[in-house]
């Protein structure tokens, strides 16, 4: 049976329940997309031709995923290779912008890269940082912003009423 001739054998709901047990869903999700019972997904999927076209489809399927897997381990494998020439240079990238002091872009991109070494090793770094601007006026500014304001201010007027004393 082709795949062509077996999806075509098929009605829409058998199809729409095959592909979904293909799929991986079981006889109760089916049955709730389906708007059906369990019962009646159990009798779509014991149907002859609806078994086969599973069957035709899941291997189909096997052999693709084969060739797929064994594509994953070999670039597991690569990774693998690499990692160690990668963390190396990383290192080395993180230890020559720590030497410049000068440079915050560097301090950070050297931070960055230190945590990110971390997190990879399942020690996750701390990644909150608190930054601040501290003001400071020294106290000469301040004795001097003191006279400023002194030589600003206008004499004050005493409008208090006089405090008559009792001469009696």
């Amino acid at each position: 049976m082709g795949l062509r001739q077996g999806y075509k054998d098929l009605e829409g709901y058998e199809r729409r329940a095959a592909l979904m047990r293909i799929a991986g869903a079981s006889t109760n999700d089916i049955a709730l997309l389906l708007e059906t019972s369990g019962a009646e997904v159990s009798d779509i999927m014991a149907r002859p031709h609806v078994s086969k076209f599973i069957l035709h489809v899941s291997g189909i399927i096997a052999d693709e995923a084969e060739e797929v897997v064994e594509s994953a381990k070999a670039v597991n494998e690569r990774i693998v290779e690499a990692a160690s020439e990668a963390l190396d240079t990383e290192l080395e990238i993180m230890r020559e912008l720590r030497t410049r002091k000068d440079n915050v872009r560097a301090l950070l991109g050297a931070a960055n890269t230190a945590q990110d070494i971390l997190d990879r090793a399942g020690n996750r770094a701390p990644t909150r940082s608190i930054t601040g601007v501290v003001h400071s006026v020294s106290p000469e500014a301040i004795e001097r912003l003191g006279e400023v304001i002194k030589e600003m201010k206008p004499p004050a007027i005493d409008v208090t009423p006089e405090r008559v004393e009792d001469a009696g």
